[in-house]
C-alpha cells in the first residue's frame, strides 16, 4: 500500500512542477541565495570542496545540483531542473502523508498542490523536503514503532545533517520528543530505541563523514565556518525586528496590507497551533492512530522548525516553515469533519494562498503570456526572461567585467551577490562571497591578504542599506576592506550605473 499511493503521489506532483513551476523556469534571476547554490555548485562540479574550499551551505545540496551541472552544462537553469526534482519529492512526500490519513485521492491532489503554493524560493526546497520526511518518519514512528521505523528515522535524521547543520538540529529535537513520546507511552523500550536509532544516525552521516575521510581540512573548516562562527557570531542569520502583535513592522512597508496581517497573524499562532495540536494528537491517539500521529509529528517538527522563521522573520521563512502547520490543520480537519468539510477547507486554503501567495504562478505565467515587462537577456550562453531595469544593468555590467577582467582573472563581488561569480563566469579572490555580517579586524585583515595574494583584478561592491540599516551597508561592515579599494584600485564612474554600485579596477 505504501509503495503504490507513493507512485500515485509523485505522478501527482510531477504534473503539478511540469505545468505549473517549468514553463516559468527562465522566469527571474536572484544573484543573492539563488546564485549562492548555483556558484557553489559550479565549483563543486569544478572539484572544489565546499566549505573548505568556497563559503557555502552543507555539501549534500551541492552534490545533488553538482550532479546535473556535469551532464547539463553549469548554469543556473541546470540547477532549476535539479531543483525540480527536489520539488517533486517534497510534494509527493507531503501528498503521500495527507493520503494516509485521508484515503481521498482527491485531498491528497488539493493538498500538493497547496503545498507547491508555498514551496519557495525553490532553491531552498531542501529546508521543506527535509522537514516532510523528518514529519513522515515520526509519522511511522508513532503509528508503527519498532526496529524499522526507528532505523528509517535515525537514517534522515542522518541525512539532515547533509543537507545543513540547522536542519540536523531541527531534527534532532523533534526526534528526541517524538521519541520520548514513544517510550514513556511504553511503545519502545529505551535500550532498543537508542541502539537503533543511532545504528540509523551514523548510516545518514556516512555521506557526511566520508567527505569528511576522503578530503584533509574538510573537518576543520566544517567546524571553524560552521559551527564556530555561530556561536561567535551568537545567530544564524541576520535577524529582523520579530512582529509580535502591537509591535511594527517598517521591514514590510512594501509588502501589500493582506500579506502583513497574514504574516503578523501566522508568526502569533504557528506556536500556539502547534501546542494544540500536540495536546488534541495526545488525547486522540488512542481512537484514531493514523490521524493523531500525523498531527503529533507535524507540531512536533513544526515547532522545532519555527526557530527558521525566528532566526530571519520574513516572508521566505515563513514560507520554508508552514508546511507543517498546513498539515496540521488538514489532519486536524481529518480527524474532526466528514471528507466533504475536508476538500471544502482545503479548497478555502488553495483559493487564499492564490490570492496571497501566487508568486510561483505568476512566474509561468509571464513565460506564457510573454509580457512586456520582461525581456530576453543572454549572459554565458543561457537566456533569463527579466523585467527591464534588471536586464539593463546586467548588460551593462557584463560590459564592464568582461572589459575589465579576463575569465582567468579573479575578482571581488560584494557583498550578496554571488550570483555575479556563476553569472559572469569569474573566480572569487577572497573565500567569503557572502559578507553581510559586521567583520573582526583579524577576518578583514584576512580577506586583504586573500585580495592580495589573488591578485583580485576587478571589485564590484553594492554598498546599499541592508535590510534597511546602514551599519549594514560593506563600507560599514568591512571598513578597512573598503578603505583598501578605495587606496589601490580606480574607482569606475559610469552616468548609467548607480551611484550604489562601486566598481573598482586593479591600478
Amino acid at each position: 500500500m505504501y509503495e503504490a499511493s507513493i507512485l500515485y503521489c509523485m505522478f501527482i506532483a510531477a504534473v503539478i512542477i511540469l505545468l505549473l513551476w517549468l514553463p516559468g523556469i527562465r522566469v527571474e534571476l536572484e544573484t543573492a541565495d539563488e546564485g549562492y547554490l548555483c556558484f557553489g555548485a559550479q565549483q563543486y562540479a569544478r572539484g572544489k570542496v565546499p566549505i573548505r574550499d568556497f563559503r557555502a551551505y552543507d555539501p549534500g545540496r551541492y552534490l545533488w545540483v553538482g550532479l546535473f551541472m556535469k551532464r547539463f552544462g553549469q548554469t543556473f537553469h541546470a540547477q532549476r531542473l535539479a531543483m525540480s526534482l527536489v520539488m517533486i519529492a517534497t510534494l509527493s512526500v507531503g501528498g503521500w502523508l495527507i493520503f494516509q490519513i485521508s484515503n481521498s485521492w482527491y485531498a491528497t491532489a488539493l493538498s500538493q498542490v497547496l503545498l507547491y503554493l508555498w514551496l519557495q524560493p525553490y532553491y531552498k526546497s531542501f529546508e521543506v523536503l527535509t522537514c516532510l520526511l523528518t514529519i513522515a518518519s515520526g509519522y511511522l514512528l508513532l503509528s508503527d514503532p519498532g526496529g524499522k521505523t526507528l532505523l528509517y528515522a535515525g537514517i534522515i535524521h542522518g541525512l539532515a545533517y547533509f543537507l545543513g547543520l540547522n536542519l540536523g538540529i531541527y531534527a534532532s529535537a523533534a526526534f528526541l520528543i517524538l521519541c520520548l513520546i514513544c517510550l514513556i507511552s511504553g511503545q519502545l523500550d529505551f535500550l532498543v530505541t537508542g541502539s537503533v536509532f543511532t545504528v540509523g544516525t551514523m548510516i545518514g552521516l556516512i555521506p557526511l563523514l566520508y567527505i569528511a575521510v576522503r578530503h584533509p581540512g574538510f573537518a576543520k573548516a566544517y567546524w571553524r565556518e560552521k559551527v564556530l562562527t555561530i556561536f561567535k557570531r551568537g545567530t544564524t542569520n541576520l535577524s529582523l525586528p520579530l512582529p509580535f502583535l502591537g509591535r511594527p513592522t517598517p521591514h514590510w512597508k512594501d509588502q501589500p496590507p493582506a500579506k502583513r496581517i497574514l504574516f503578523k497573524a501566522l508568526f502569533n499562532t504557528l506556536p500556539l497551533i502547534y501546542l494544540a495540536g500536540v495536546v488534541i494528537g495526545l488525547l486522540q491517539i488512542d481512537r484514531t492512530p493514523n490521524s493523531s500521529a500525523l498531527i503529533i509529528s507535524s507540531s512536533t517538527v513544526g515547532m522545532a522548525y519555527f526557530h527558521h522563521l525566528y532566526s530571519r522573520c520574513d516572508f521566505d521563512h515563513l514560507c520554508l516553515s508552514i508546511h507543517p502547520c498546513l498539515i496540521v490543520i488538514v489532519a486536524l480537519n481529518t480527524l474532526l469533519f466528514p471528507p466533504a468539510v475536508v476538500l471544502s477547507v482545503l479548497a478555502l486554503l488553495t483559493a487564499s494562498s492564490i490570492l496571497l501567495n501566487n508568486k510561483n504562478l505568476q512566474n509561468s505565467a509571464r513565460r506564457l503570456i510573454k509580457p512586456k515587462t520582461n525581456v530576453k537577456l543572454v549572459l554565458n550562453n543561457e537566456f533569463f526572461l527579466l523585467p527591464q531595469p534588471q536586464a539593463d544593468m546586467l548588460e551593462q555590467l557584463s560590459s564592464i567585467i568582461n572589459t575589465r577582467s579576463g575569465s582567468d582573472e579573479k575578482c571581488f563581488f560584494a557583498p550578496s551577490i554571488p550570483g555575479f561569480y556563476a553569472l559572469y563566469n569569474r573566480e572569487p579572490a577572497a573565500y567569503d562571497t557572502y559578507c553581510v555580517y559586521p567583520a573582526t579586524p583579524e577576518k578583514q585583515e584576512k580577506m586583504m591578504q586573500e585580495l592580495i595574494a589573488n591578485r583580485a583584478k576587478l571589485a564590484i561592491i553594492f554598498d546599499v542599506l541592508l535590510d534597511g540599516r546602514d551599519d549594514l551597508r560593506f563600507s560599514r561592515t568591512h571598513p578597512r576592506v573598503y578603505e583598501y579599494f578605495r587606496q589601490n584600485f580606480e574607482l569606475h564612474v559610469d552616468e548609467n550605473i548607480p551611484d550604489h554600485i562601486k566598481i573598482f579596477t586593479r591600478r
